[in-house]
């Protein structure tokens, strides 16, 4: 899944697909249907970091 700060991933389609066929690749398909609303939680954060990304000089923050 290509994605950084030049050209972020274009749609949350693209997105979804992605994940989707990965997790199909690693447990079949059955079991990525059934973590279906995981892959859309996954989805949507990942869209949002790609098209919201912190500055080079931002540390990420960590909290406990």
């Amino acid at each position: 899944m290509p994605m950084s700060e030049a050209q972020p991933m274009s749609s949350r389609q693209e997105i979804t697909t992605s994940l989707i066929k990965r997790a199909a690749e690693l447990w079949g398909n059955e079991r990525a249907k059934e973590i279906g609303p995981a892959i859309e939680e996954a989805t949507e954060n990942i869209w949002q970091i790609s098209h919201d990304l912190p500055s080079t000089h931002e540390e990420p923050g960590f909290y406990f």
